[in-house]
């Protein structure tokens, strides 16, 4: 008897959640302006690239990709990572790029100098490339 009635229970919160409705919030309707967010995968830099500390960096994606829609890609950061895969966030380089240009120039950061480095833009990554000092 237990075992029907639990069975009679589980059929009966499943079709609950089947039939339960969902709200859906619009930014629009939360009173935020509407935006389309965008995930470039980097193309700059890469494994040739050598940023100089102090200076400016060019991080590249292929612009003909980009949705017309899209209007910002949240966040761009470094990475510093291991030769054995592992990866840890080092510092944000910009917030809101406009992905239009298909190219942002960013600050290179004071850290220390290595080979191991990666842009990571909203989750997509670029490959490893060098930091010099200045």
């Amino acid at each position: 008897m237990f075992a029907s009635f639990s069975t009679l229970f589980a059929t009966s919160a499943a079709i609950a959640c089947i039939f339960t409705p969902v709200a859906h919030a619009s930014p629009t309707s939360a009173g935020l302006s509407a935006r389309d967010d965008y995930a470039p995968s980097p193309i700059l830099p890469n494994a040739q690239s050598v940023w100089t500390i102090g200076e400016q960096g060019l991080v590249t994606w292929n612009k003909s990709l980009v949705p017309s829609t899209a209007t910002t890609i949240p966040w761009i950061d470094l990475y510093e990572s291991s030769p054995f895969g592992s990866a840890e966030w080092v510092v944000n380089l910009a917030q809101n790029a406009d992905p239009q240009p298909g190219e942002v120039l960013v600050p290179v950061p004071d850290v220390a100098p290595g080979s191991y480095f990666t842009v990571g833009a909203w989750g997509q990554s670029s490959t490893h490339f060098e930091i010099v000092a200045a």
